[in-house]
């Protein structure tokens, strides 16, 4: 069974990786972030006002809009068995 041997050179460049991976996610760490969200979230209903479906995202958009202080707005977008708005 073959044995593995740690060599030097091989030890270096995992060395290397290992700094050059630290050093990247520090950069990345202290990158400055936009406010988000820039704009009011969007919910796409494919379906048409007041079923089902459009009852339960206006329930879980109105709480979210509460907690979170920024608007949510929820879109019906009914038509082609629901195409149209899964295309959205």
């Amino acid at each position: 069974m073959p044995t593995f041997r740690l060599t030097p050179s091989f030890a270096f460049c995992s060395l290397l990786t290992l700094v050059l991976m630290l050093v990247v996610s520090a950069v990345q760490a202290q990158a400055p972030l936009a406010p988000w969200p820039d704009k009011p979230s969007r919910f796409v209903v494919p379906f048409s006002a007041g079923g089902v479906l459009d009852v339960l995202t206006r329930s879980v958009a109105e709480p979210l809009q509460s907690e979170s202080g920024h608007a949510v707005v929820v879109d019906n977008l009914p038509g082609a068995s629901g195409n149209i708005g899964i295309l959205q």
